[in-house]
């Protein structure tokens, strides 16, 4: 019997399965655009400007946006301000105070052109503002912008753990993301900082548990399993079930450093009661061995 057989005749163990890592976009765009915007002219000529480079989701205000936000994974929110039912400045408030939506970079695209109303609006978090009438080019550039800076930041939240500290107040220079393990609580939400560092601290306590499930984190977190996929797609751009695994095998790549630990010891101390299937998985993250790993990363 090869090895595959013999590990798939292996009784189901109760750490989380492997899954694919990052949730999969449409070919060549930058991901799912939601646009609100009262005005059915306009709306339809922004999903028809936008449509080459986004998948795009329209709504015809705030309400009607917090429905399509539950049926849909969003990347980027476009929205109007002045709108019937439940307006703009409301609409990313309750963006903001939901775990599920309050990643979601938020532009605002609006006749108004008031400073007040653009102070408030980056005061709820607001992450751009865009006066109308707008250049069409302007407006594709702020929104891929918005991708790319969230794309930047899912790429470093992926070298979880980091440290999550608050910005500098003596007038120093503050890191750009990847440059130093440090992240601005500024590149968050409250709700996402929050929700990271409680995270982190969980998964510390816990990795080394191999009962843990996803469903135990999503208990620990307080947020059912569907919200607990969502956030760990868009902060980390994998699912939870590889997130608990990639937690672990960087954990195992420190212990691998202590030539003293035989393999076996580093797969029970990270979780995994069956040394084969973490080599499996170890290599499956790291594309090489755990044996491979130290005589490559010596001490």
């Amino acid at each position: 019997v090869d090895t595959d057989t013999e590990i798939a005749l292996i009784e189901r163990p109760p750490w989380p399965n492997e899954a694919p890592a990052p949730k999969q976009k449409a070919p060549d765009t930058l991901g799912s655009l939601l646009v609100v915007e009262d005005n059915e002219d306009l709306r339809d000529h922004l999903a028809s400007l936008l449509a080459p480079q986004w998948v795009i989701h329209t709504a015809t205000d705030g309400l009607d946006a917090l429905d399509s936000l539950k049926a849909h994974d969003v990347d980027v929110i476009l929205s109007d301000i002045m709108m019937p039912r439940l307006d703009g400045l409301a609409l990313l408030e309750k963006v903001r105070d939901d775990l599920s939506t309050s990643h979601i970079p938020f532009l605002f695209l609006t006749a108004r052109s008031d400073d007040e109303t653009e102070l408030k609006s980056l005061m709820l978090a607001a992450d751009d503002f865009l006066r109308k009438p707008f250049d069409s080019k302007v407006l594709e550039l702020k929104l891929k912008n918005l991708s790319m800076n969230r794309q930047r930041l899912q790429a470093y939240l992926d070298q979880m753990p980091p440290k999550v500290s608050a910005p500098p107040t003596d007038g120093t220079p503050e890191p750009q993301i990847g440059s130093e393990q440090t992240l601005s609580k500024q590149d968050l939400s409250p709700r996402d900082h929050r929700f990271l560092e409680r995270l982190t601290a969980w998964m510390e306590t816990h990795y080394s548990n191999p009962e843990l499930t996803v469903a135990n984190l999503a208990q620990a977190m307080a947020v059912d399993e569907r919200t607990l996929q969502r956030k760990t797609r868009a902060l980390f751009g994998h699912t939870p079930a590889y997130f608990i695994n990639e937690y672990r095998i960087r954990r195992a790549c420190e212990a691998l450093a202590d030539p003293a630990l035989e393999i076996q010891e580093v797969a029970y101390q990270t979780g995994y009661n069956n040394p084969r299937y973490f080599s499996r998985v170890f290599t499956k993250h790291r594309g090489q061995s755990p044996t491979q790993w130290r005589k490559n990363h010596p001490k």
